[in-house]
């Protein structure tokens, strides 16, 4: 991928994304940088205010390109298709997203930014997680989890074959596999899981994970359901959200968040180290 970035300079520096509003879907997407600063650790007071996107980049297949400062810029087809879903009709939207605010042709700059990843995650006023476009039924999965205080009552009547294999594609998700999400997804103050045009917000889907403990539990010592509740346990999703709803993510350091999650995976291997 290549641009021209402003070098970064001055305590704490990283790049904002903004991504200009369009009416149409159909108009290029155009983004600007700016520079700003990352407050203290510690600071309560969060001066800068955007949105941290955790994503899976996919494979290095460069299919589309946006203007970036007015440049042609290279993306991969995952990030496009996020930038089309949140793009605003009438408003700019600030945003962090490693791909492009980090200059990913300038070694150094690249490893000073890592190690601030968990920092601007913490920092974000919400993180975005993004699943990639709607497949697998993931419209009708999130719908359910959106509404699960209702659904639950209704799962008798509806096909539960469906509400299994709809919720298991979604928790099978690549991106629930991936190694570098995991600090992404722990140590967001707030954040949303977006997939195509559904979201569901954290706290939906926090106790859409307890009552699937409470199901699967219950599932253990009396006959099962139609529902594999258990098997919805034994996804590398549900373990990552019951984490983030039971632990302290903000006062764990990196390493040990990894080697939580050692069996998650990476593109590249040395992503690990």
């Amino acid at each position: 991928m290549e641009g021209h970035y402003e070098p970064l300079k001055g305590y704490n520096p990283f790049r904002i994304l903004s991504l200009h509003s369009a009416p149409s879907a159909d108009d290029p997407i155009k983004c600007t940088l700016k520079i700003c600063q990352l407050p203290c650790h510690g600071t309560e007071h969060h001066t800068v205010k955007f949105e941290a996107v955790s994503y899976v980049w996919g494979p290095n297949v460069i299919q589309h390109e946006i203007s970036l400062d007015g440049w042609p810029v290279g993306v991969r087809t995952n990030l496009w298709h996020f930038l089309l879903q949140r793009r605003h009709p009438t408003e700019i939207v600030d945003m962090w997203i490693d791909a492009l605010c980090i200059d990913q042709a300038n070694l150094k700059e690249k490893n000073d930014q890592v190690q601030k990843m968990g920092r601007i995650y913490e920092e974000a006023q919400t993180v975005i997680v993004w699943l990639g476009e709607e497949a697998g039924d993931s419209a009708f999965a999130m719908d359910l989890m959106n509404d699960w205080h209702t659904s639950s009552r209704l799962t008798k009547f509806l096909d539960q074959s469906r509400v299994t294999s709809s919720l298991l594609a979604w928790f099978r998700r690549d991106y629930w596999t991936r190694t570098w999400v995991v600090q992404e997804f722990l140590l967001a103050r707030d954040l949303s899981v977006v997939c195509g045009n559904s979201i569901v917000q954290w706290q939906a889907l926090r106790q859409f994970c307890s009552d699937v403990q409470f199901e699967a539990n219950k599932s253990r010592v009396s006959k099962p359901t139609s529902i594999e509740w258990l098997a919805f346990t034994q996804q590398a999703a549900y373990g990552l959200i019951m984490q983030r709803a039971h632990g302290k993510p903000s006062q764990m350091p990196l390493f040990r968040l990894l080697i939580r999650n050692k069996d998650t995976e990476c593109y590249d291997p040395r992503d690990k180290i």
